[in-house]
């Protein structure tokens, strides 16, 4: 008997059934980045603006250069962050750079 009521308070706790649709996906965040020099671009490549406070990995492998950049301002979509002198030796931008969210 307790068990019953135990089951019934958790289904009124249960959110009602949305009508058999899926959800839409939430836009994803997408960041990547590029070498230019001695600086390091980091670009947002996804469809939602990345807040301030943001942090951001990324790596130079060819460089051994890698670092963690918290976004100062929202990044919106398309836009880049730029990091002037992150690297030690002059690049040019076909130089291969990872970045992921932190």
């Amino acid at each position: 008997m307790r068990a019953a009521a135990v089951l019934s308070g958790l289904i009124v706790l249960l959110p009602p059934a949305a009508g058999g649709e899926t959800p839409a996906p939430a836009p994803a965040a997408i960041v990547d980045c590029q070498v230019a020099g001695y600086d390091v671009l980091i670009y947002n490549r996804g469809e939602v603006a990345l807040a301030a406070g943001t942090a951001i990995d990324w790596e130079v492998r060819f460089a051994r250069a890698a670092g963690r950049h918290v976004l100062e301002a929202e990044l919106v979509p398309g836009r880049f962050a730029l990091l002037v002198g992150a690297l030690e030796n002059y690049l040019g931008t076909r130089t291969p750079c990872v970045a992921r969210l932190g």
